[in-house]
């Protein structure tokens, strides 16, 4: 082949290079500006991240959503389950006896209703807490039933004691004070009388009564009778048994003939007392 034919050959081989370079150009210019031009290219290749950034910032009020514990509040905590204690239970039953003073022994007052802070229809394990606290360690405590409908009191299996209820519970501490419970079930006792007897460290009244105080110095004592020489009266609510060592409270002559003594105030002594309900022998001799 000639020079010339060579020359023409090469010009024809960069002229087709040349239109396919165009060609390329041209389909390239074409897709970039098509509105034909696929929008996933530009979806699938935003970050993910724009995506989160887009659904947390959508909101309708600028307070921040409840918490999560507030819902499981509302849907599993029944309404009856917050609401104030039932009023059925005893409101005088001493729950706690850490929050309140106690008295001692000798300031342990004895009412025709109360003992100390205690009161006549408490519980008598709450009871029993605050007298062993104050008094020391229980001298004796029984159980009793009394299971016999008497004339106007329940009286035990053998006929020798009465009780205002069918249940009882006797507890006696060492200065000889004991406290009664009562109740129409053992599992219902509550404090319902109390009785002191002459010991050391014998309780008394407000007003100073106490075993051995002589009646001359009690005002608005009411004497109730008695037997020989032992007799029966009442202040304030509460009864006392009481001894005379001058003139008896009944005389019997030789015959066996009975009468009524009048003892001196000034001989009669407090030897027993007693308030409430308390469990009573039925064969007394006077």
């Amino acid at each position: 082949m000639s020079v010339f034919g060579r020359v023409r050959c090469e010009a024809g081989v960069v002229a087709g290079r040349l239109f396919l370079v165009s060609a390329a150009v041209a389909v390239v210019m074409s897709a970039c500006g098509s509105e034909d031009a696929p929008s996933a290219v530009i979806v699938t290749s935003a970050p993910e991240s724009s995506t989160a950034i887009t659904a947390a910032s959508v909101t309708a009020t600028d307070a921040p959503p409840a918490p999560a514990t507030s819902v499981a509040v509302a849907t599993t905590t029944p309404v009856a389950d917050i609401v104030a204690p039932s009023s059925t239970v005893p409101t005088t039953t001493v729950a706690d006896t850490t929050t309140t003073t106690l008295p001692t022994a000798a300031t342990m007052f004895v009412g025709p209703d109360t003992v100390g802070p205690l009161s006549f229809g408490m519980g008598i394990a709450p009871v029993l807490d605050v007298l062993i606290a104050v008094l020391g360690p229980t001298l004796s405590d029984t159980a009793h039933s009394y299971p016999v409908m008497g004339a106007s009191r329940y009286v035990d299996e053998f006929g020798d004691f009465s009780f205002a209820y069918p249940y009882g519970r006797q507890t006696c501490f060492e200065n000889e004070f004991c406290v009664e419970a009562g109740g129409p079930s053992p599992a219902e006792l509550v404090l319902v009388g109390w009785s002191q007897t002459d010991a050391a460290g014998a309780l008394r009244t407000v007003d100073g009564v106490s075993i051995g105080t002589s009646v001359a110095d009690i005002d608005g004592l009411s004497l109730r009778g008695g037997c020989y020489s032992f007799g029966y009266g009442t202040v304030g609510g509460i009864d006392l048994d009481l001894v005379s060592s001058g003139e008896p409270f009944t005389i019997v002559d030789d015959d066996g003939g009975i009468t009524d003594g009048s003892p001196d105030p000034a001989d009669l002594t407090v030897v027993g007392m007693t308030a409430g309900e308390n469990r009573t022998f039925e064969y007394n001799d006077c």
